[in-house]
């Protein structure tokens, strides 16, 4: 299969790709994942910080003789030691996700009929995780897009766990946290940090809900433990479908499908589209673009099992497809 797939949608590589990508679901519980993952639950929920400490050593890499050594509190990093730009990006990211969430808090209503009054009160969780996925990179935006919403929604503790590689390494990470006025960081990561987070251990208090996405292990063990603690969802390999024709600049197409490809072999970057010449012109940028990716191979994995173009003869039928489809 070639990197960036161009096809027809009623071609046989096309009808082949649309029907591998209406399966995609089936990927969302994997069976080995979570056998494996209840094994790692189970464990953590039956023998608290020793289960911890030895998941830890195994999974994380990080020998600990106490589980308490894991939490850190990140402090802001100095400007020179941040990639260029990534100070002002973040200030604009926060003040988006702010914008776009703040119109969601309400209190609440309150009905009368017949002598009975009947009223929704919306009060904040006590204390919330959010899930930061470092195995593959890391991403500062899932701790904007986790961290922001729990703080307009007033959580008063807001913890996040992570691997501890992707923390020590990057310093945006680190800063993001603290800008975000993070205390409670607990480093480690994969399906003994769900655990821990859902039942509490000696170490670490539990939490009323863990948020954010992570690999077939982290979303394995959030379904294991929904009943004992509330979970955002289930979430699958990152995947985005991009509807676009006319006079769009094929640079930002192909930014944007290799800013979701970079994530997983797994996840699905598609461009649809009536116009094939615009489908060449994104192929040749993503070509382009891959040469200064650090996660390139992750990304060229990611487009040849679920990645290309899709040629239709109208956009109407793009946006038929995409219903189908529902990224």
């Amino acid at each position: 299969m070639s990197l960036f797939t161009i096809a027809r949608t009623d071609s046989v590589v096309g009808r082949k790709l649309v029907k591998r990508l209406l399966a995609r679901g089936d990927q969302l519980l994997d069976p080995r994942a979570l056998d494996h993952a209840a094994k790692i639950v189970d464990d953590v929920r039956a023998r608290g910080d020793r289960a911890v400490r030895q998941a830890v050593r195994k999974f994380d890499g990080v020998a600990t003789k106490d589980v308490a050594t894991l939490c850190r509190r990140p402090m802001r990093v100095r400007g020179n030691e941040l990639p260029p730009g990534f100070e002002a990006a973040l200030e604009r990211a926060i003040l988006a996700v702010e914008r776009y969430h703040r119109p969601q808090r309400r209190d609440g209503y309150r009905l009368d009929e017949d002598g009975i009054e009947l009223r929704e009160r919306r009060r904040p969780l006590k204390r919330v995780a959010c899930y930061v996925p470092g195995g593959r990179a890391a991403y500062p935006s899932s701790v904007v897009m986790t961290v922001v919403p729990a703080r307009l929604a007033g959580v008063p503790e807001i913890v996040v766990a992570t691997p501890p590689g992707s923390y020590q390494r990057n310093a945006a990470l680190r800063h993001t946290l603290a800008r975000l006025g993070i205390e409670e960081v607990w480093t480690f990561g994969g399906a003994h940090a769900v655990a821990a987070l859902a039942y509490g251990t000696e170490s670490v208090p539990r939490v009323d809900k863990i948020v954010g996405p992570g690999n077939q292990w982290v979303t394995a063990a959030k379904y294991l433990t929904s009943s004992s603690v509330a979970i955002d969802g289930l979430a699958g390999p990152s995947e985005v479908v991009i509807v676009a024709g006319g006079d769009v600049d094929p640079a930002w197409i192909a930014a944007d499908l290799l800013a979701q490809a970079e994530h997983d072999p797994l996840a699905t970057a598609l461009l649809i589209t009536d116009d094939r010449s615009l489908a060449r012109a994104v192929r040749r940028e993503v070509s382009i673009q891959l040469r200064s990716l650090a996660t390139a191979s992750t990304a060229r994995e990611s487009l040849r099992n679920n990645g290309g173009a899709l040629l239709v003869e109208r956009m109407d039928d793009a946006l038929d497809l995409l219903e189908r489809l529902a990224p």
